[in-house]
């Protein structure tokens, strides 16, 4: 993500703090799961 230009290194350390990220971007695997509705989009190029 970081290579990608999404999200900043300052961002990722925030992300290790805080329960929600500071972005929309996340990896699924970073993904906590409440009692909510998911969206999972794919988009194309």
């Amino acid at each position: 993500m970081t290579e990608l230009g999404h999200i900043t290194k300052a961002q990722i350390e925030q992300m290790y703090v805080d329960d929600i990220p500071p972005t929309q971007w996340r990896l699924a695997c970073q993904m906590i799961v409440r009692d909510e509705d998911i969206l999972v989009e794919y988009p194309s190029k």
